[in-house]
């Protein structure tokens, strides 16, 4: 008999957060969905603020989307076709966040939207970094102290437990 094990790790704001429909984050099969509309309204481009919509699978940006807002739409397009919110795509989330840590390249008369996105992109990334549920799956024989053999195994992963643990077992014979 083996037992497979999924563990899935996270704080209980995480659970709160990405499952219970805060509206920041969601997550379906494998990918986050962060919309940064109530979670950076204090960013602002040159009318007011500039949300996103930030897909993430495997640790890595698919897409960025801009949400609806009251940027100039002549000046937002110039920076969307600039390439301001696509250069993101396929980049690791820390990548992406080490490059927005400095000064970001704007699009030429785009400049205060340019800016906003880019906060709003380090925010909403920010916020999947601090709120996502990491998934371990371990395969091993059962034996009594189960719970005992997943703390080993975390420590040997140099992984801090979280407040919470969730082990979802399964048995095939």
């Amino acid at each position: 008999v083996t037992l497979v094990a999924l563990v899935s790790l996270a704080t209980a704001s995480a659970l709160t957060s990405c499952g219970n429909g805060d509206g920041v984050m969601s997550k379906n099969k494998g990918v986050y969905t962060v919309d940064t509309t109530t979670l950076a309204t204090d960013i602002n481009g040159f009318n007011g603020p500039t949300p996103l919509k930030i897909t993430i699978k495997d640790k890595k940006i698919v897409s960025v989307e801009a949400l609806e807002n009251s940027e100039t739409p002549s000046f937002f397009e110039r920076m969307v076709n600039g390439g301001m919110l696509s250069k993101w795509e396929g980049m690791t989330v820390d990548k992406a966040l080490e490059s927005l840590s400095g000064n970001v390249d704007v699009v030429s008369g785009a400049t205060f939207s340019s800016k906003a996105v880019a906060e709003n992109l380090a925010r909403g990334l920010k916020y999947y970094q601090e709120h996502k549920i990491d998934e371990y799956y371990f395969c091993y024989d059962p034996y009594p102290k189960k719970q005992d053999y997943i703390i080993k195994t975390f420590e040997i992963l140099g992984k801090n437990l979280p407040n919470q643990i969730n082990v979802i077992f399964e048995c095939f014979g």
